[in-house]
């Protein structure tokens, strides 16, 4: 039977690692309640951090930062037994995580995982790839040596992607969709969802435009004139989109995932356009249809 861990604390920078980390929280492992290290990162930071622990006791009071340096140096300095970080890879991160580690030896490292990007090898190539590899630089999620283990849904994948790092894969045991059904009252409370009605009475069908860092704008000449209730969800990090008609627009700090969850509730068909987000490898369902942004071809996935 795995030791509960000690005094534990996750640094979360956009709303899906929220959830993953509260799935975390909530698999019993931890020895007391952990520290949400937010980020105001992406749009309603601030709100989020001070509505989180009202809504889930099983935390301790959420701190805030404008910055993930000073939210690392807090990390530092209070030197807790257990970090849950969204990223070991890079240079920068390697000389932040070494910082820590000598601040506090004895402390534990782990990535948890954060979308799609979890899972790739291709961050780095050539000869950079191979020097960091060597010194110990994080070439892909896991891979700095500071860390202790991978948290992620998928261990399959993982290992099959990168099987040197096989060791170190943790199961993340509380699945999202099932987080999301038990949880989805207060979820829609900590981002301010007030969850969706049909813009028109009659109508079965919905379309949602999931945004990448940039609305493709072309893309929305040709989404306006589709039928049914039309929904744009910005990036959650574009906070100065205006919404337009015919398309209603849903805050863009509302987790993608909380969206659909609501939509193939409300809807008899949901298709969810999209730049193939990482929202596709956690809501599926009968009812939804996820469709690749690319006027040219557009492709049911």
């Amino acid at each position: 039977m795995q030791k509960p861990l000690g005094r534990s604390a996750f640094l979360i920078s956009k709303p899906l690692q929220l959830m993953v980390a509260l799935c975390i929280a909530q698999q019993g492992k931890l020895a007391a309640k952990p520290v949400f290290v937010i980020i105001d990162t992406f749009c309603g930071a601030t709100q989020v951090a001070e509505s989180l622990s009202c809504e889930f006791n099983q935390l301790q009071t959420p701190v805030n930062f404008n910055s993930r340096q000073a939210a690392l140096l807090f990390l530092r300095e209070k030197k807790f037994d257990h970090i849950f970080i969204d990223s070991d890879v890079g240079l920068k991160n390697f000389l932040t995580l070494a910082s820590i580690k000598l601040a506090n030896p004895k402390i534990s490292i782990h990535v948890y995982e954060e979308g799609l990007g979890t899972y790739r090898t291709d961050l780095y190539s050539g000869f950079k790839k191979k020097i960091f590899g060597l010194i110990g630089i994080g070439v892909f999620f896991g891979a700095c040596r500071f860390i202790n283990s991978v948290y992620v849904y998928r261990t399959q994948e993982y290992i099959d992607n990168i099987p040197s790092n096989a060791f170190k894969v943790r199961q993340i045991q509380v699945c999202l969709p099932q987080f999301l059904k038990a949880n989805r009252e207060s979820l829609k409370r900590v981002f301010g969802f007030d969850g969706v009605k049909p813009i028109s009475p009659d109508t079965s069908c919905c379309s949602i435009y999931l945004s990448n860092w940039k609305i493709d704008e072309k893309f929305l000449l040709h989404f306006q004139n589709l039928e049914g209730d039309l929904f744009i969800k910005p990036h959650p990090h574009i906070n100065d989109y205006i919404e337009t008609n015919p398309i209603k627009t849903i805050e863009a700090n509302v987790p993608a995932e909380l969206i659909l969850a609501e939509f193939m509730e409300v809807y008899d068909t949901v298709i969810a356009y999209d730049h193939n987000s990482s929202v596709r490898r956690y809501i599926t369902g009968n009812n939804l249809i996820y469709k690749m942004v690319n006027l040219s071809k557009e492709v049911d996935k």
